[in-house]
């Protein structure tokens, strides 16, 4: 299951809206549905997000015929994200804006931080697959994978030099909020599936570049990596 990178400049087509429900295609025409769920008399409201998609049905003709009827319908809901406030552009407008304040540039830039930092931690391990989980037990991150009934776990970042790892589910903040549900009564946060890890480079002068862009990223938001280089560079 992948997360969209929303677009921040929030390029959607707002194909159904009422009062309280919304249903917007993203730029690339990814669909998202998005409802208000509001506990404590409405003192606390949500978004709560689903992937939506176009179905195809059928109805009756006058004469007996099927006539295949395309409509819009949801999956299973991946979370929720705090709600904008009212600003008189609908259901629709305030959708957008709920989209934008929890996946905006700045929220993009952090969730691509980690995600760089699982593909290289994936490359060290040599797992050709891997699920990035962030959840409030693991807040720093896992990396799950199986070779054939071997099921396999890691940090993304170990213990180094006295210091903990930096609590990655805080890091991201709203962008971590939208999650899948496994199991019943199971819910954990993905973010994305990383990408296969490719071959790697015999002089490591690519992988030594990747490391260092990836310092700088998380320098930009206060948390210092660099106890970490060593192990990230193995």
């Amino acid at each position: 299951m992948s997360l969209h990178p929303l677009d921040p400049t929030g390029g959607f087509h707002l194909h159904h809206a009422q009062d309280h429900s919304a249903t917007v295609e993203l730029a690339d025409g990814l669909i998202l549905h998005g409802h208000i769920v509001s506990w404590g008399h409405g003192q606390h409201s949500h978004l709560t997000i689903a992937y939506g998609y176009r179905a195809i049905g059928a109805r009756r003709a006058e004469d007996g015929s099927p006539l295949p009827v395309q409509h819009w319908t949801t999956g299973d809901t991946l979370g929720s994200i705090p709600l904008a406030p009212e600003a008189g552009d609908g259901f629709g407008g305030r959708m957008r804006r709920s989209l934008l304040d929890a996946f905006g540039a700045e929220p993009q830039a952090r969730l691509r931080a980690v995600q760089t930092l699982a593909r290289l931690r994936q490359d060290t391990m040599g797992w050709i697959d891997a699920d990035l989980v962030l959840d409030e037990k693991n807040p720093r991150g896992v990396l799950k994978t199986q070779r054939g009934q071997q099921k396999l776990t890691t940090i993304l970042l170990k213990a180094d030099r006295g210091r903990r790892p930096p609590d990655l589910h805080a890091f991201l903040g709203s962008a971590c909020q939208l999650r899948v549900t496994l199991a019943q009564h199971e819910c954990t946060r993905i973010l994305r599936r990383p990408e296969k890890a490719g071959p790697r480079l015999a002089s490591g002068h690519g992988r030594m570049g990747a490391v260092l862009d990836l310092l700088a990223l998380f320098a930009q938001h206060g948390i210092d990596l660099s106890p970490w280089q060593n192990d990230l560079l193995a």
